[in-house]
């Protein structure tokens, strides 16, 4: 409960410092849903606000944010980690698999299926059509092997494992078109062309970038590393200019 009430104080936080005369400057994507990293616990979009913990997915009504309630709360048998969402779907990724949620009805979040993997720590994102999820072997994650998984969607009630590839200590990930971006900690960062998803191939890495999360900014990437973030332009060929860099 201390995490989520830390959760929704920076968020009402900040879209209240956002406001002006009364009117919202929250940005939103083309699907209307705000930016964040892969291993994020929070959506947020211009209505609702959706909430992983430990064990549970919750949804809150954000309209107005003087008056915040919560709409739904769904009990999740696994220890979830992370929050995706792309539409109507809800991509929470657990320590033991990959789950979906419908969320057509917000009031009512339904369990459509789930992709299950060893127990490993499991941040994940989508493109619709294929769910691509880092599988990290560690103390806090459990045994197995790292890993970058490839699901197959085109039957969400019965999602496939397409393709897996090894990939040293894999943490955060994002999309950019053709190009998937992962972030390896102090192995620094691996670009991958997915153009075909039977034959990912490595694109460039950056060693000196320790990557563990990334979100998109239009022809930008904001990259969290182990020692502060990096601003970087990402080229047509899916390589990276750095822009600036803030240590921390």
């Amino acid at each position: 409960m201390k995490k989520l009430n830390l959760i929704l104080t920076i968020v009402l936080a900040f879209a209240l410092w956002s406001c002006e005369d009364g009117e919202s400057a929250f940005e939103f994507d083309n699907q209307g849903t705000s930016t964040s990293g892969s291993i994020a616990k929070f959506q947020i979009d211009s209505k609702y606000l959706y909430v992983v913990e430990e064990n549970s997915l919750s949804i809150y009504d954000v309209t107005d944010f003087e008056q915040l309630s919560q709409l739904s709360k769904v009990y999740v048998d696994r220890e979830v980690e992370t929050l995706f969402r792309l539409g109507d779907i809800l991509y929470l990724g657990t320590t033991s698999g990959v789950l979906f949620y419908d969320i057509t009805n917000v009031n009512q979040p339904s369990y459509v299926s789930s992709y299950d993997h060893i127990t490993a720590c499991d941040p994940v994102v989508s493109d619709g059509s294929y769910a691509y999820s880092t599988l990290r072997s560690s103390n806090t994650c459990g045994g197995g092997s790292d890993v970058l998984d490839i699901i197959n969607l085109s039957d969400i009630s019965a999602p496939s494992l397409t393709a897996s590839y090894d990939v040293a200590s894999p943490y955060g990930l994002v999309l950019f078109d053709n190009y998937l971006y992962v972030g390896q900690g102090l192995n620094g960062m691996k670009v991958f062309d997915i153009t075909d998803v039977t034959a990912v191939t490595e694109v460039v890495s950056y060693d000196e970038i320790t990557a563990i999360d990334f979100i998109r900014d239009g022809e930008n990437l904001i990259i969290t590393t182990r020692t502060g973030l990096v601003q970087a332009k990402v080229g047509t060929d899916g390589t990276l200019s750095v822009l600036s860099k803030i240590n921390y």
